[in-house]
């Protein structure tokens, strides 16, 4: 496969792919912060706690978390192609349910199976596009889907800006159906999952799966088609005219069940015993330690990114009192409370937050020029120590 892959060259197609990350980083980067922008906007609709609002953060994520092994399984069994057709189009219905969501039990389910959902597609989507490069170019394809989710969370408050506003009120059914301008936000962000389902449709099976399941004909197809968007007419055909049998060849390597020879049992309990392994000496111990390491890097990343338009919405809300009697921290937090929570008064929505989002737009570009200024950063320092610097 690499001699294979090599030969292919970088070009048109290579650079056509990493363009087909920018759709399915959208959903991503849209389906774990989409309700960080509707909570200052629904809190009144749904009668929103901070409870309420911390465990609409963090559903989404025990739906990856739950839906994690099983992805693993999928992507080898059914192939990268099929699963991601079927987990972008499927999260793009479960993003639509979401839009006519009325209650907090109703959002709380949908956002569950989104995430469980989504987990699927963005597990698979690195590794197709990566087996479509060599080893040389392979490395960049996470940079560039890292980049590609921080353009989506430039994106979003944008659309935030655009959309949101008091005079949207849709009553459909005799008043079963009430959209209000953030359901018609949540329904804007099921697009790009849809996108990148129906695209994934027109583009074919990674090779290195093909290879790997014994369809080399259909795995030589592609390496030709791609020799020629890549290189045109100026170097003739692709030189390599037949594959290796690399399942007959990792059978007898490993005196186990290939895989374009094995059921999906036979499958499940390989997949488990390659899983056994890490909890192992000296595999274990590093597990450990990856593991403490991406708990704290999630955790402080997604603690301040998942709160940050709300808290800017809250200071946002107290600025002119904040001219008058100077700015308090304690005081701005307590607006995260619903109105009504706070008085008797009538739940009330500030919809003037323009300088909230244009705040949560910049902060994603940052990010963005950060992730460009890593690539060099890492060639001259090294991984680790950038990585140490940089939290």
């Amino acid at each position: 496969y690499e001699k294979a892959i090599t030969e292919v060259g970088f070009g048109k197609y290579n650079v056509m792919l990493i363009l087909t990350l920018i759709p399915s980083a959208f959903a991503t980067s849209f389906s774990t912060s989409t309700m960080s922008y509707v909570f200052p906007i629904a809190q009144c609709d749904l009668n929103l706690t901070l409870d309420n609002k911390g465990m609409l953060n963090s559903i989404t994520y025990f739906g990856m978390l739950s839906s994690g092994f099983l992805s693993g399984f999928l992507t080898d069994t059914l192939g990268r192609k099929k699963l991601m057709i079927y987990a972008f189009i499927f999260d793009g219905f479960v993003v639509i349910m979401c839009a006519f969501s009325k209650s907090f039990t109703y959002l709380t389910i949908v956002k569950f199976f989104e995430g469980f959902i989504e987990n699927g597609g963005f597990a698979a989507v690195i590794a197709y596009t990566s087996e479509f490069n060599s080893a040389k170019f392979r490395p960049f394809i996470p940079l560039f889907n890292g980049i590609f989710v921080n353009s989506g969370a430039v994106v979003l408050p944008l659309m935030a800006w655009i959309i949101f506003t008091d005079s949207i009120n849709i009553s459909t059914f005799g008043g079963f159906i009430v959209l209000r301008s953030w359901n018609l936000f949540i329904l804007a962000t099921a697009i790009p999952s849809l996108m990148a389902g129906f695209l994934y449709i027109l583009l074919p099976e990674s090779p290195k799966f093909l290879m790997t399941v014994g369809k080399n004909d259909e795995a030589l197809k592609t390496f030709n088609k791609m020799y020629k968007c890549n290189n045109g007419s100026t170097k003739g055909e692709y030189p390599i005219k037949a594959l290796v049998d690399e399942p007959k060849l990792q059978g007898n390597e490993k005196l186990g069940h290939v895989t374009s020879q094995r059921s999906n049992i036979q499958a499940l309990k390989e997949g488990f015993r390659q899983i056994a392994a890490i909890f192992y000496r000296p595999n274990c111990i590093n597990l450990i330690m990856v593991v403490i390491i991406q708990f704290g890097l999630l955790m402080g990343n997604n603690t301040l990114r998942l709160w940050l338009p709300q808290l800017f919405a809250a200071i946002n809300d107290r600025s002119e009192v904040a001219k008058k009697e100077g700015f308090d921290l304690c005081r701005t937090l307590q607006t995260l409370i619903p109105n009504s929570t706070r008085s008797n008064g009538t739940c009330s929505v500030n919809y003037n937050n323009s300088e909230v989002y244009a705040n949560n737009a910049i902060c994603g570009a940052v990010a963005i020029v950060i992730l460009l200024l890593s690539l060099p950063m890492v060639r001259l320092l090294g991984k680790k120590i950038v990585l140490c610097t940089e939290w």
